[in-house]
């Protein structure tokens, strides 16, 4: 039989086979034809939907948006004609497409409007299709709302009233799809809320829909558990309900063939390989970690692989929190092995996290330097090309403990080419945690060359790190780092590497004997961090104070050399950081010694040496321990030597009378 080209439902079938093989493309043509032959407003109403459908499939979203606006246009004033009674339905369709679309397009502002002009239609209208789209837009404005609250506490309650709003009038409503929104807003009502009134709203649609096998519905159910398990545990310190909540979830979804709901029963195990570590359970932590890899290893979609590889490497980092280092660094082969050709991002995170925690075990911790070596230059080489910047910061990371790694057995001049070919690589990198590698490496290349005994090498590697980072810090900060995405504490900021450049810059010229030259590198450190309250930076400043006045009593300045002793300990004094303690002991003998020795000012020098002995009397660091004796020693012999030049005067003095 030969096609009627003249046939709406021809065209209209054809549509939608091209629809469903994605041939989108054609489909829009058949669109068009569709529409040169539709006879009723019904039709038309119904072919500008499938356009739009089309043109959001093929990315053309603004286009998308006006098929939906004309269609509206051009019909919503007349969509409840009785002789089209279909009509509606299009409408309908076209309010909520037109609302997804401007979601698409992060134009979620307007969609509030779009759904209030759409409750002015159809607010009255019992009709199953509409009831059903009415869902879905009030689904959506609450959803935007509750976006806006994640950046401004105050919108919360126009979302929950919404999500109440939707439950009130749509949660005894049987319809499938009706059912779904139902409990996608229990879930995000449940998301809004806090902790006790969250767990209220998540028992609900447990409890509502626990028994439903709609796998959209059961979506949410599992969502659900999973957050109820993590405010018990997070928010509640009910650790034990917590795991029983996982542990439910786990048994009720366990054998669902769902990507989504297998994501859940994932981040399930995962949650609990991580808590019962904290209930000094240790073992069970690794059998779910174990149960997790083996149910899961398998499978072949990429949002669970993701998770699986997640779970490899956690499971390596778990058993480095119990000390069993070989174990961990076999955990993170297994997942270097298994993941190791995956192109996804995440999961090339994991590959080069394991990759790093493994030179990192192997250098710290097990001293099985060379092997280190050799697992870093495997992260360098695998990924030396990435551009992805988190991946770079772990090549960058490698390439600086590569530096560092021969550092400690005497291979120096491996470690400073270590050095250079990091600087090289990232000198011009714009993220901070890379400008501190940079930093880093380019601070321990002076030391080096310092332990080489090549000092003005070693003035030349500080003053390019200074004249580099000098007044570039940005956002330089310690900073926790997403789990996911592997990192640690940094406390190396880039701040801190300047300051220590700048002090081992003014040692190095004092070395050299250019004792003017390191005073004034003392001063510009000095000055550019006086007013810094981070600990390690304070070090610097008080080290620097210590060392000008050294400096300055060398040439013969005492009193300047005086000055610079009390300076430092008036800033310091009240100090409890061990190493700024130790500046300040250190200054206070000093100043006792040049009183003593070089001014004869006895009675100043005791007071000193008491002030000294009564501050830091009891403390148990032993560098300070040992100026302690040794001012209490200086003491008794300025007190002689005070009394045989007190006996001395007077004696001359008796015999000129």
């Amino acid at each position: 039989m030969n096609p009627d080209f003249s046939d709406y439902d021809f065209w209209i079938g054809k549509l939608r086979e091209a629809l469903a093989s994605g041939q989108y493309k054609d489909a829009l043509l058949c669109a068009e034809e569709a529409s040169n032959v539709a006879q009723t407003d019904t039709e038309r109403a119904e072919v500008m939907n499938f356009k739009g459908d089309c043109l959001l499939a093929l990315q053309r979203d603004e286009e998308a948006l006006s098929i939906y606006n004309d269609s509206l246009a051009q019909f919503q004033n007349t969509c409840k004609r009785e002789d089209e009674p279909f009509l509606k339905e299009h409408i309908a369709k076209a309010f909520f497409k037109k609302m997804e679309t401007l979601a698409k397009l992060e134009r979620q502002a307007e969609i509030p409007a779009v759904y209030d002009e759409m409750i002015c239609h159809f607010g009255a209208d019992n009709t199953p299709f509409i009831r059903k789209y009415l869902a879905k837009a009030l689904c959506k404005k609450a959803l935007y709302f509750a976006q806006l609250a994640k950046r401004e506490e105050s919108f919360s309650h126009y979302a929950l009233a919404l999500y109440d709003e939707l439950l009130q009038k749509f949660g005894n409503d049987t319809d499938k799809e009706v059912k779904q929104i139902v409990a996608k807003a229990l879930l995000g009502k449940g998301n809004a809320l806090r902790v006790f009134d969250a767990l209220e709203a998540y028992d609900e649609l447990i409890e509502k829909y626990g028994n439903e096998t709609d796998t959209t519905i059961k979506q949410q159910v599992a969502k659900a558990m999973y957050e109820k398990g993590c405010i018990l545990y997070y928010a509640l310190d009910r650790y034990d309900d917590a795991i029983k909540v996982l542990d439910d979830l786990i048994e009720k979804f366990g054998n669902d063939t769902d990507t989504e709901i297998k994501k859940q029963v994932i981040e399930a195990m995962r949650e609990k390989g991580d808590k019962p570590y904290y209930l000094d359970r240790e073992e069970d932590a690794i059998k779910a970690y174990d149960a997790c890899i083996e149910k899961f290893g398998n499978e072949t979609d990429t949002e669970i692989k993701k998770l699986v590889a997640i779970a490899m490497r956690e499971k390596g980092d778990r058993l480095s929190s119990l000390y069993r280092e070989e174990d961990a660094i076999k955990a993170y082969d297994a997942c270097i092995e298994k993941f190791g050709n995956e192109t996804d991002t995440i999961i090339k995170y994991q590959v080069a996290i394991a990759m790093r925690e493994k030179g990192d075990h192997l250098s710290s911790l097990l001293y099985r330097k060379k092997d280190a070596l050799k697992a870093y230059d495997e992260l360098i080489e695998k990924f030396g090309n990435e551009t992805d910047t988190i991946i770079k910061k772990h090549v960058a990371w490698a390439m600086y403990k590569k530096g560092d790694n021969p550092y400690y057995i005497d291979r120096d001049e491996d470690a400073i080419k270590a050095y250079d070919a990091l600087i090289e690589k990232f000198s011009n990198e714009t993220d901070t945690e890379i400008k501190q590698q940079v930093a880093m490496a380019m601070r321990e290349k002076g030391d080096t060359l310092y332990k080489l005994d090549r000092r003005e090498a070693a003035i030349k590697a500080y003053d390019e790190l200074i004249q580099k980072f000098g007044n570039d810090f940005g956002n330089d900060k310690g900073c926790y780092y997403y789990k996911n995405y592997g990192y640690r504490y940094n406390y190396n900021t880039i701040k801190e590497q300047v300051a220590k450049a700048m002090i081992k810059r003014g040692d190095t010229l004092y070395k050299l004997g250019r004792r003017e030259a390191a005073i004034k590198a003392y001063d510009d450190l000095i000055e550019k961090f006086s007013n810094e309250t981070d600990t390690t930076i304070k070090e610097q400043v008080a080290k620097a104070m210590c060392w000008k006045g050294m400096s300055l009593y060398d040439l013969d300045r005492k009193e300047a050399a005086i000055k610079a002793y009390d300076d430092l300990i008036e800033k310091f004094s009240n100090e409890t950081d061990t190493t700024i303690k130790q500046q300040v002991a250190k200054a206070m003998y000093e100043k006792g010694c040049i009183l003593y020795y070089a001014l004869d000012r006895y009675d100043d020098a005791i007071k000193v040496y008491d002030e000294l002995i009564e501050k830091f009397g009891n403390e148990t660091d032993t560098i300070i321990k040992q100026l302690v004796p040794k001012a209490m020693f200086k003491k008794k012999k300025t007190k002689f030597v005070s009394f045989i030049t007190t006996l001395k005067s007077r004696v001359f003095g008796a015999f000129q009378r």
